[in-house]
């Protein structure tokens, strides 16, 4: 079973650009190979010259044998053998150079746009064209997995799989991108948890290491959306610990508004001593 095209846009719109691509790619190289072939095939001029030289001299000969006198003893016979002689070793030489020539001509032409064009096109077919093939048959073999699944009313386990599945794929430097504590995510299906979800809200604390983690959490997020839960979406980001006396607050702040626009929700949690403080006494801080 083949998917070429995946659900979600962004990976859809990335493998139309990718194959329109390679379509223009080998369109291109195909029309470079065609213009070298009628450029080729342009010197058979030089055939065409070589056989109307051969009928014209035929042509001239024809003329001459019909202008010899026939009552001629011994040089009528000879003209006309000689006029048959020329013919052969000149007029009918040059028209037969010419087929030979014109055949020359033509294959030089096939040789030299096979060599322009079949190159560049069979390296993106052969490179481009099986990944795109191996894409587009783990697509459908993804789906027909899920499709499984529904029936057998099985799709929160199969999520899970495809989870751990997916960490699989990763090499031990993009696992630990993914998470600082990828076994303890593990354990705790936290990736369970975001095939199976909706929407992600993420809380951010106003300090400038924050905007790695988020954008280490965000990766991961893209990552189960592509390959386990289209659906899944970032409800909002929620700035927490914030403390707008300080200027680098302020600067966090404005990077995040600035990188997530209106993903960023307009409310804030401020910082507080009364946090601290009421974690100290034991006591609830309202």
């Amino acid at each position: 079973m083949l998917k070429f095209y995946p659900d979600r846009r962004l990976p859809q719109l990335r493998r139309i650009v990718q194959d329109t691509l390679a379509i223009v790619w080998i369109a291109f190289w195909a029309f470079a190979g065609w213009i070298t072939y009628q450029t080729v095939m342009a010197l058979e001029v030089i055939a065409d010259g070589l056989r109307d030289t051969g009928r014209t001299f035929n042509d001239w000969l024809a003329a001459f044998r019909n202008s010899v006198p026939r009552n001629v003893p011994y040089l009528s016979d000879w003209l006309l053998r000689t006029a048959g002689d020329l013919q052969r070793h000149t007029g009918d030489s040059l028209i037969s150079l010419s087929a030979t020539v014109r055949q020359d001509i033509f294959e030089l032409a096939i040789a030299l746009a096979l060599f322009v064009a079949l190159p560049p096109i069979l390296y993106v077919v052969l490179t481009y064209g099986v990944w795109r093939y191996k894409d587009a048959r783990e697509m459908g073999s993804a789906l027909a997995f899920v499709r499984v699944a529904q029936r057998s009313g099985r799709v929160q386990e199969a999520k899970a799989l495809l989870a751990y599945r997916a960490l699989a794929t990763l090499n031990f430097t993009q696992l630990m991108k993914a998470s600082k504590d990828p076994v303890g995510d593990i354990a705790n299906r936290d990736y369970d948890r975001l095939a199976a979800a909706d929407g992600v809200l993420i809380p951010l604390e106003c300090e400038f290491f924050s905007l790695r983690g988020v954008a280490l959490l965000i990766d991961t997020i893209e990552k189960v959306k592509e390959r386990l839960n289209p659906k899944l979406e970032i409800t909002g980001i929620l700035a927490t610990m914030y403390d707008p006396r300080t200027l680098h607050s302020r600067e966090v702040m404005a990077r995040v508004v600035e990188a997530f626009g209106e993903t960023v929700f307009d409310t804030v949690i401020n910082r507080t001593v009364r946090f601290p403080e009421t974690t100290v006494a034991g006591e609830p801080i309202t």
